[in-house]
């Protein structure tokens, strides 16, 4: 290691995850809570609503962690921008040199938000898609440990290996690089640098609402996909692809792996289904919100999106219900879910479920084209929206 740096620091009064754990955004609120500025979480959230609330993926093999948490935009990068600060993704050509730029970070008294930093629950594995926020290290024993906020709800630090194979923490590193370099398996990185103030915060400002609502529109609209390791499809595509898995669930089973049975289609139905609909309420809520920022016209559209949301909201629960039942532990809900996915009648109700999502989906994102122009077909010839 060397002489650089004290071989065990940690930082003092760690800040306070108030929302929950693992999560990027309340990871970087706290961040900003050591550096002594206090940002609002629901403001962090507005600022990028549409790669926090808005975008949607569906993963084809099935992987409920990659669908839930990829994403066509950096959630973390635009929040920086958005509230006036410099950052850097690092993610060094080597375990060595990331190593160094968490030290050296936390040895200057800045904390570091990390991704897949949290080891998982069995031996050699860690949670890719969670965040926690870095406040010290430990570099003394033959194991390399890190103390971070967000694995312990409220603040409590909890000091771990860096999640390794075969002991070798190298291969934390291997794997928070391959975030790094292939965006979108997870759209995440590992390790977040905040550089400094670089301007004044856009929230709360027309300028935000409109790059976040016309970034919807193109979210929804890529039609790219399959991409990356867990063959992700975004928007509409995504939505289209789930359906169709359902309506045809005999025969979309004929194509699993033996690696991909033990993420059936049950639950990924299950947890997209729980977070769509989560998400949709507050991007209706936010709809709404921004509304005062707009023209009389405008307002009208954002009416009728938020209107299309609450419809979607609606429909996913129902879906969910008829599938998995209204509540219980996940195994037991994924079970009776199995149970019902071979009745092929409950099949084509869920999967008529989901192309009213994708009706109001089109609908929703045609009342936003409109935004940008004073015709709807003119709007979404011009935005490029293939519906």
């Amino acid at each position: 290691m060397g002489d650089r740096f004290p071989s065990r620091c940690l930082l003092p009064n760690p800040p306070c995850f108030e929302r929950g754990r693992w999560s990027d955004i309340d990871a970087l609120c706290a961040n900003f809570a050591q550096l002594g500025e206090s940002i609002d979480y629901d403001a962090v959230v507005s600022a990028v609503a549409a790669s926090a609330l808005f975008d949607f993926h569906y993963s084809e093999r099935w992987f409920d962690d990659a669908a839930v948490s990829a994403c066509s935009g950096d959630v973390l990068g635009e929040a920086c921008e958005a509230l006036g600060y410099t950052h850097s993704w690092r993610a060094g050509e080597s375990f060595a040199t990331t190593w160094q730029a968490l030290q050296e970070r936390i040895a200057g008294g800045e904390p570091v938000v990390a991704g897949g930093i949290i080891p998982g629950e069995e031996p050699g594995t860690c949670y890719c898609a969670h965040f926690a926020l870095v406040v010290g290290y430990d570099a003394s024993g033959d194991t390399r440990q890190v103390a971070v906020v967000g694995w312990e709800p409220r603040g409590v630090v909890t000091w771990t290996p860096l999640p390794s194979l075969r002991g070798e923490p190298e291969s934390w590193h291997a794997r928070v690089r391959s975030l790094a370099v292939a965006p979108d398996v997870w759209a995440q990185r590992p390790l977040l640098i905040i550089e400094g103030k670089s301007g004044e915060s856009k929230l709360g400002t027309d300028e935000l609402a409109r790059r976040n609502l016309q970034r919807c529109v193109e979210y929804a609209t890529s039609g790219e996909g399959p991409a990356g390791h867990w063959r992700l499809w975004p928007g509409i595509r995504g939505m289209q692809v789930w359906a169709g898995d359902i309506g045809e669930y005999e025969a979309a089973i004929e194509r699993e792996s033996p690696e991909e049975r033990g993420f059936p289609l049950t639950n990924i139905s299950l947890g997209l289904s729980q977070c769509f609909e989560l998400r949709r309420t507050a991007f209706a809520r936010y709809l709404r919100d921004v509304r005062h920022l707009f023209g009389r016209n405008a307002k009208t559209s954002l009416t009728e999106a938020a209107q299309h949301c609450e419809k979607q909201v609606t429909l996913m629960a129902s879906f969910r219900e008829l599938l998995f039942g209204v509540s219980g532990p996940w195994d037991e809900r994924q079970e009776i879910g199995k149970r019902n996915l071979r009745d092929a009648s409950i099949r084509a109700n869920a999967a008529a479920i989901l192309r009213q999502v994708i009706d109001e989906e089109e609908a929703l994102v045609e009342a936003l084209a409109l935004l940008w122009g004073p015709s709807r077909r003119r709007a979404v010839r011009r935005l490029g929206v293939r519906l």
